[in-house]
């Protein structure tokens, strides 16, 4: 599967792999500790390297272990800064104990660490897209592209295991700020009118490729913005994105069924609480 999200832009591209390893409900994870925060293992691929090469040689200098390459999770596709990135993320299994990871002195001095993390808090990691200002603009946008393709792929690694709805009841009770683009009386090209207003949450996105969705079920009338809690979260199991359910109020099952039965009746809809 490839996720093409954001603006693309001319720039130079940077091919690069990583490993999803896991340990029962523990995630490696690369912690750089100058900036607080995480990154899957992994790097850039080399001219005449191939893909598998690649990530077994980057998994053992940052990690310290030897890994098999299995299947292909996900692949993400998006312009940063002054590349065009392209990471393709690999399920690796470990076939050996550790060694000593071997880090250049840029890593040393990034603060860069191995380490297990419970795959829920990587979760919650990626779930906080709110942008982090504490070490300047330029690393502000490099926080944003790692949560940005960390929760794409969580979402992918996990959506098809049976945990996954506790994983979004991650989403539960979290205060958001929607952008609206399908206010109240909207017709949509394929002739679905809106009876409450829609739209996005900026600087997460979904894995097809746009902002994570938003039904806002508090106003009757057409807004621009809005802020609210997230109530509930509408899993697909026809599609590959969820959409959350905005509201400030209480709304009981079938109250927030009935208000976006206008779109979800057209797939196969559950509503995660």
């Amino acid at each position: 599967m490839i996720v093409k999200y954001g603006k693309k832009r001319d720039l130079p591209i940077r091919e690069a792999v990583r490993g999803v390893i896991r340990k029962g409900n523990d995630i490696g994870i690369i912690k750089v500790n100058k900036y607080d925060c995480f990154i899957f293992p992994g790097g850039g691929v080399d001219k005449g390297e191939d893909l598998e090469s690649a990530l077994k040689r980057e998994m053992l200098e940052e990690t310290g272990y030897k890994v098999k390459v299995n299947k292909l999770i996900l692949t993400t596709e998006t312009s940063e800064v002054d590349f065009h990135h392209v990471n393709h993320y690999f399920e690796c299994e470990l076939v050996g104990p550790a060694s000593k990871a071997k880090l250049t002195d840029v890593e040393i001095e990034l603060g860069i660490e191995f380490d297990w993390i419970n795959i829920d808090e990587l979760y919650k990691y990626y779930l906080n897209y709110e942008d982090d200002s504490r070490f300047g603009d330029m690393n502000m946008l490099v926080q944003r592209s790692i949560k940005s393709r960390g929760y794409l792929l969580l979402s992918k690694y996990l959506r098809d295991q049976d945990l996954y709805f506790d994983f979004l009841r991650n989403w539960i009770g979290k205060e958001v700020k929607v952008k609206v683009d399908r206010p109240v009386g909207f017709t949509h090209r394929t002739g679905t009118y809106y009876p409450i207003n829609y739209g996005y949450i900026d600087n997460i996105f979904a894995l097809d490729g746009g902002k994570v969705d938003a039904y806002i079920l508090d106003s009757d009338e057409a807004i621009d913005n809005f802020t609210g809690k997230v109530i509930g979260v509408i899993y697909r199991e026809d599609d590959v994105e969820e959409k959350l359910i905005i509201s400030n109020e209480d709304y009981s099952d079938n109250e927030i069924l009935e208000k976006v039965n206008f779109v979800e009746k057209y797939f196969k809809s559950i509503l995660v609480r």
